[in-house]
């Protein structure tokens, strides 16, 4: 059953991602959607820790938070997913997307302290 939940927790991250205009429909907004996923995710991992799906939900859960600490989290918690299952094909994509967003984090990082100096900076009155 740890399966099925982590499954739940997957779909309910996909539908708060993609269609988040449609939860109206059904009476729910992302953050409680996400609370929700957040719940079902914990719980396949309780429930069953060595399989990779709960681990890969929770993975995807933390790449919808836009900071760095969540991103390194993901990329933790996926790549331990494939250590369980190393053909587990959505923890390859999710963990392909977490380090593809972290390269693009650096990269603005870097553009930015290499472009700071010669950029004036806007005044403030």
């Amino acid at each position: 059953m740890p399966s099925g939940v982590a499954t739940l927790a997957q779909r309910l991250i996909q539908l708060a991602v993609h269609f988040p205009s449609e939860l109206e429909l059904i009476g729910m907004s992302v953050p409680e959607v996400l609370t929700r996923a957040l719940a079902l995710a914990e719980a396949a991992i309780g429930g069953a820790p060595e399989l990779a799906d709960g681990h890969v939900a929770l993975g995807r859960l933390l790449l919808c938070h836009d900071d760095r600490e969540a991103l390194a989290d993901a990329i933790d918690v996926l790549t331990h997913a494939l250590q369980l299952d190393p053909e587990h094909d959505g923890a390859e994509i999710a963990l392909a997307t977490a380090l593809r967003r972290g390269r693009r984090r650096d990269a603005r990082a870097r553009a930015c302290r290499a472009g700071c100096s010669s950029v004036a900076r806007p005044r403030h009155r």
